[in-house]
């Protein structure tokens, strides 16, 4: 996995615990799974990614060759990107009504 994309994923990745953080503290619910993903399904999917990745490391799309690792790390940013304002705009307007109703 090259530099920039890992620090990318780190970098979503932290932005999504400290959301999980803070609505813990502030609402009182720790949310471990968001829809049908929970732990135990992330780690079915790592399983099989390391598998392909033993198979095929490197990629073709539109005769470019890319890593494996890139493609799936950049599929796991954009999809904790949705996690993250999705939780962040529903938060958001929970602590909103609860202020309002004060």
């Amino acid at each position: 996995m090259t530099g920039v994309v890992a620090l990318a994923l780190l970098i979503a990745y932290f932005m999504l615990s400290i959301e999980i953080y803070l609505a813990t503290y502030t609402i009182g619910v720790f949310k471990l799974s968001y829809g049908i993903w929970g732990p135990t399904e992330l780690r079915i999917i790592l399983s099989i990614g390391t598998l392909v990745l033993l198979a095929k490391p490197i990629v073709r799309i539109w005769g470019s060759p890319y890593f494996l690792c890139d493609i799936g790390a950049a599929g796991a940013i954009a999809a904790i990107g949705v996690i993250l304002l999705t939780s962040v705009v529903r938060n958001t307007l929970r602590l909103y009504n609860e202020e309002r109703l004060q």
